[in-house]
């Protein structure tokens, strides 16, 4: 498992939308690597399962097309029954083996 600067992880995961719940800081509040370092190693671990499962998998869904991000929470709503409708032009909704992706992990998510 290779291990990622921050800057490598947020190119990575595609303009830098992870953020970890409490992000590492020192005494002056500012970003502390020594730290970081520690979560991702930590990540590294059995918690890499979670994080290329519902993170880096729900990213690679938006990252391909523009607009996806808007996509796929309609395709969440839409799994778990609250269905918003369709998105408007010139976005376009997820095909039918996304949604399947999408379902799959709300499906993990809620057991």
């Amino acid at each position: 498992m290779p291990h990622y600067t921050p800057r490598e992880t947020a190119r990575t995961i595609g303009g830098g939308m992870l953020l970890l719940p409490a992000m590492p800081c020192n005494a002056d509040f500012g970003f502390d690597p020594a730290r970081y370092r520690v979560d991702l190693d930590w990540l590294a671990g059995d918690a890499v399962v979670g994080l290329k499962r519902f993170i880096l998998s729900p990213v690679a869904i938006r990252n391909r097309q523009r607009g996806y991000a808007v996509s796929m929470i309609k395709a969440g709503m839409r799994v778990i029954g609250r269905n918003s409708g369709p998105v408007r032009s010139p976005l376009t909704d997820l095909t039918e083996a996304e949604m399947a992706e999408i379902a799959a992990l709300v499906k993990i998510i809620a057991t």
